[in-house]
């Protein structure tokens, strides 16, 4: 009989950074993959790997009207029942809704929902949003009532706010994508910079703190703190806290801070580093902090669910507080002043990346799970 698992994801980028390892994996353990979303430049990656792949035309992530919330609804139960998959697998908490309302309507049986961060959703206590996680907590009830569905968390915070919302329903907390430590190395020769350089590798928006990360770094330097930040990534349009071009080329133009924008490569811009700093306001598991602890380096990042999992306090890096500019400025200091600290931190990261985060454990706990939800009737 043959195991199909379709793959939901709003966007081929991350599809491709985050899953591609593990659809690869699924495949060679002898499953059918296939993953639906939205294709800009990355559909032939799949394609080439002989992943099947499926356009979605509704989904937009920035969207909260109803009516193309209920269209999206509709264009998956569409594919889900022409294709009627063994197992779907969701990613993110808007495509785990939209698409268990389309599983419960085409009797879809098996999914795997994986929340890659809670958001504001399953956080915030303003009445709007406590209306809407009340609503969207009961309709994710209703249908997983109905066959066998799996929550995946990336992180233990995470996990323990779900459990509390679907107490029923098994969990497993899986720690992110997986990564391949055979590509994210340590540098042959350590970086050494006058001026130690750091590094905020993420998509460039609000919320993972780079406005605050500017600042910070500006001040370090009136301070008599000489220091660099390089920003490496782009622009996310669709995003709510979306920061601007012009905005970056603005800081660009500032002395100490470099703009990057996106790179199909980050490794040389991690080995030419002397510190990874990511002061997000939410996260599920940093791929960037993970990446970059694999290559070495010290990080710093806010103290908050997933980034609890990367930085063991005064061992793998240091703490700050979210959208706490002195905080921030605080742990900078401690490692620009500090190369034996940088280095002994730099070490421990890689050893934990290595213990936790390798692509292959990750990839076999997957494997083992979806055999045992096809296995079960």
């Amino acid at each position: 009989m043959m195991k199909t698992i379709l793959f939901v994801i709003a966007e081929d980028w991350y599809a491709y950074t985050h899953r591609f390892h593990q659809m690869q994996a699924l495949q060679n353990a002898g499953f059918t993959v296939i993953l639906a979303s939205r294709f800009h430049k990355h559909r032939r990656y799949f394609q080439d790997a002989g992943i099947e792949t499926i356009e979605l035309n509704r989904i937009k992530r920035d969207n909260l009207n109803p009516l193309a919330e209920l269209l999206t609804v509709f264009e998956l139960y569409r594919l889900y029942r022409k294709i009627r998959p063994t197992i779907l697998h969701h990613v993110g908490v808007k495509l785990i809704v939209n698409g268990m309302i389309a599983a419960l309507l085409a009797g879809a049986k098996k999914s795997i929902n994986v929340f890659a961060g809670l958001g504001y959703l399953f956080v915030k206590k303003t009445p709007v949003i406590v209306a809407v996680r009340t609503t969207v907590v009961l309709l994710l009830k209703l249908c997983f009532r109905a066959g066998q569905h799996w929550i995946i968390c990336q992180n233990h915070d995470d996990a323990a706010i779900l459990r509390k919302h679907f107490p029923t329903i098994p969990q497993n907390i899986i720690l992110g994508a997986g990564i391949d430590l055979n590509h994210w190395r340590p540098p042959l020769n350590l970086p050494h910079n006058a001026q130690p350089k750091i590094i905020l590798s993420a998509r460039m928006v609000a919320n993972k703190g780079v406005p605050e990360a500017v600042i910070a770094v500006h001040e370090l330097n009136q301070e008599g703190v000489p220091c660099e930040l390089h920003l490496v990534g782009e622009p996310d349009p669709q995003n709510p806290s979306r920061i601007s071009e012009f905005q970056l080329q603005t800081w660009n133009d500032q002395a100490h801070v470099f703009y990057h924008g996106k790179q199909d490569d980050v490794r040389p811009w991690l080995h030419a580093c002397d510190i990874a700093c990511l002061p997000s306001y939410t996260e599920g598991l940093p791929k960037a902090l993970l990446e970059a602890a694999a290559c070495g380096l010290p990080l710093v990042g806010s103290d908050i669910p997933g980034i609890r999992e990367v930085i063991v306090e005064n061992q793998t890096g240091l703490f700050s507080k979210a959208r706490d500019v002195a905080s921030l400025k605080a742990a900078l200091k401690q490692l620009i002043l500090s190369p034996s600290l940088r280095h002994q931190m730099g070490q421990n990261a890689k050893q934990l990346v290595e213990e936790k985060f390798s692509k292959d454990k990750i990839n076999q706990q997957l494997i083992e799970l979806h055999n045992k939800m096809c296995e079960s009737p």
